[in-house]
């Protein structure tokens, strides 16, 4: 027997980036997941993401600081992860082990992040953004499940 499961909604947040320290990396971090969990549904549209990030790449970074990133994308670096920091007006995505990584530039981020799916294949409202609406600080993806979801118990 096969089940179905209805595939969550992400609840993203909306941009332009807040002022919040952290909120570019974490934006970036979330486009990143997005970007992942739409290559492993087979999204076509995936691939603009990490096109878009691949020109951010380089080979040398600058000193990684000694502090905890304000993000982590556990799916890149080819499984070591992708440490993200905010160093002045650029984020800096640092891979354990390696020398390269990613500097994306503050003010680029709203725009690379908009072409990372959430999920529906769909561009509806809420989609692509970077700060919660409420005002807060947003410190990950939001997941809800309908009621009654095909797979799951009905009372």
């Amino acid at each position: 027997m096969i089940a179905y499961v209805a595939r969550p909604a992400i609840a993203a947040p909306s941009v332009p980036l807040s002022s919040q320290p952290g909120d570019a990396a974490r934006a970036l971090a979330l486009g990143y997941m997005r970007y992942a969990s739409a290559c492993w549904r087979g999204d076509e549209a995936a691939n603009v993401f990490g096109t878009r990030l691949s020109a951010y790449r380089r080979g040398d970074l600058p000193t990684r600081p000694a502090a905890k990133p304000y993000a982590v994308s556990p799916h890149g670096g080819g499984g070591r992860g992708i440490h993200w920091y905010e160093l002045g007006e650029e984020v800096v995505g640092f891979v354990p082990g390696c020398r390269g990584g990613y500097q994306v530039p503050v003010d680029a981020i709203p725009r690379l992040v908009q072409c990372a799916s959430i999920g529906t294949g769909e561009r509806g409202a809420g989609s692509a953004s970077v700060s919660p609406p409420h005002g807060g600080v947003n410190r990950a993806a939001t997941f809800s499940m309908p009621s009654n979801a095909p797979g799951e118990a009905r009372s």
